[in-house]
C-alpha cells in the first residue's frame, strides 16, 4: 500500500473512534466543549455485550488502529517488518501506567492495554495483508 492509503485508514479509524465516542460514551469529557449547546443524543444497544464493548472500548480500538496507520505511513515499513508496529502500543501502555500513578488524569484500565494491543495487531495484520496484495499487483 503507498502512503497515501495509509494516511486515509488513520483518518478513517480517527472518525470512527470519535464518532462512537460520542454517540455511546455516557460522560463524553473530551468532547463536552465542542457539544456543549448541541444536544447530541446517546444511541442505545439492546445488547449488553455490544453496548459494554462499544462504550467501553471501541473508540480506543479505533485510535490505537489510527494511531498505528499514521506510524506506519511515516515509517512506510515494509510487510516483514509489519511486527514493529506493535511498538505503537507503547504509548497507549504508557498512558495507562501514568493514570496508574496518578501522573495523568484517568483510570488505569488493563482492559484498555489490551485493546491498544489489539489495534496494533489488527493494524499489523492489515499492513502484512496489504503489502501482498500491493507486490503481487506489481509484478
Amino acid at each position: 500500500m503507498k502512503r497515501k492509503h495509509y494516511l486515509i485508514l488513520a483518518a478513517s479509524a480517527l472518525a470512527a473512534g470519535t464518532l462512537v465516542y460520542v454517540f455511546y460514551n455516557q460522560s463524553p469529557v473530551v468532547f463536552a466543549v465542542l457539544f456543549q449547546n448541541i444536544h447530541v443524543p446517546k444511541l442505545t444497544v439492546r445488547n449488553p455485550i455490544l453496548a459494554c464493548f462499544l462504550k467501553c472500548y471501541c473508540a480506543d480500538l479505533c485510535w490505537a488502529i489510527s494511531f498505528s496507520f499514521l506510524v506506519q505511513s511515516i515509517l512506510m515499513l515494509n510487510r516483514k517488518q509489519a511486527h514493529w508496529l506493535l511498538l505503537t502500543s507503547a504509548l497507549g501502555i504508557i498512558a495507562e501506567l501514568l493514570q496508574l500513578f496518578h501522573i495523568m488524569k484517568g483510570v488505569f484500565d488493563v482492559n484498555d492495554i489490551i485493546v491498544y494491543l489489539i489495534g496494533t495487531i489488527i493494524t499489523a495484520i492489515i499492513v502484512r495483508l496489504g503489502g501482498k496484495q500491493y507486490e503481487s499487483n506489481a509484478e
